[in-house]
Order: structure tokens, then sequence, then C-alpha cells
């Protein structure tokens, strides 16, 4: 049996950046992934440096956005 597909495609990372930019987060420097954080929240969001994320990276992103970040669903599915 073979991996099921992601049903999730790519996302370009100054889009993602611009997105948590919106929600109140700022960068929190970083070397080979930028490390953005927001007043009040003790989770980090490491984003690769690059030009887009793999599939099962967006994935992840989008699933802690949503659920540890609380970003409205709507808002994270506008980036693809």
């Amino acid at each position: 049996m073979g991996k099921k597909p992601s049903t999730y495609r790519p996302i370009v990372i100054r889009k993602l950046v611009s997105l948590i930019k919106s929600h109140g987060f700022y960068n929190d420097k970083g070397t080979k992934h930028g490390k953005y954080a927001r007043d009040g929240d003790e989770h980090k969001i490491m984003i690769p440096r690059g030009r887009k994320t793999s599939s099962g990276l967006s994935q992840q992103l989008c699933s802690e956005l949503i659920k540890i970040h609380k970003i409205p669903e709507d808002d994270v599915m506008r980036l693809f």
C-alpha cells in the first residue's frame, strides 16, 4: 500500500508570512528558519526560508495555525 496523497498544496512563503503578520505575529529572528512569535502566545511558528513549502509541511502548518494559534480556517485556506 502506498502513502495517501496530501490534499494540501505547497504554500508560497511570503503569503504565509503576510497572513501570520496580519494576525499579530512578528519576526523573532532565526537562522535557517524564520521564527515568528506573538505577544501573549507561548507558541512560536517556524517557517523555512525559501519560496514554497512542501505539501506535507503546508498541511502541518495549516493545522497548527487553526488549532493552536486560533487563526480562522477561512483565512488559512486563502493561502491555496
